[in-house]
């Protein structure tokens, strides 16, 4: 009866740290008022009286002066507004080397990732989904739609 019990509660313990484990994005998110549209997938927001640079994860859109980084910038500026608000779901890990907050955007409270930022700069061509070893939890789903954007020859796409 004791062993049973421990073994129970040893169960229960598991379950409750596999429960907490950080393998996706919180389901909580988080709003902010647009600052600047830094690029095609870099944000600086204003949230709780700090400014926070946020970083599209999971996708990689061109630097200034590549091929479509005007374009791009230009996309997410007329998806969110100069002075507009994200929303936004943290990924994980939550932050890159430079300390932004990786992130899933959303133009209106989060949905699923084919409704994110994220998404639809890919769909549009104007984002690349990078192979990264440690890739992000929606890799698959954005891989899927950088395909169907390079079938069509959508944006970058047309440089291949």
């Amino acid at each position: 009866m004791k062993r049973s019990r421990l073994i129970l509660l040893a169960l229960l313990i598991g379950l409750i740290f596999y429960l907490t484990l950080p393998e996706k994005p919180s389901e909580d998110f988080y709003l902010a008022r647009v600052k600047r549209i830094i690029d095609g997938d870099s944000i600086l927001v204003a949230y709780q009286g700090e400014e926070i640079s946020l970083r599209l994860s999971g996708i990689d859109a061109p630097e200034y002066g590549d091929d479509y980084a005007a374009e791009a910038a230009d996309k997410l500026r007329a998806m969110l507004g100069d002075e507009g608000v994200i929303y936004f779901i943290r990924a994980y890990p939550e932050t890159d080397i430079y300390q932004r907050w990786l992130v899933y955007g959303y133009p209106k409270p989060p949905g699923d990732i084919h409704d994110s930022l994220n998404a639809a700069l890919v769909r549009q061509g104007l984002a690349v989904v990078p192979d990264y070893p440690d890739r992000s939890l929606y890799y698959d789903e954005l891989k899927a739609i950088e395909e169907d954007a390079r079938r069509q020859g959508l944006g970058l796409h047309r440089l291949e």
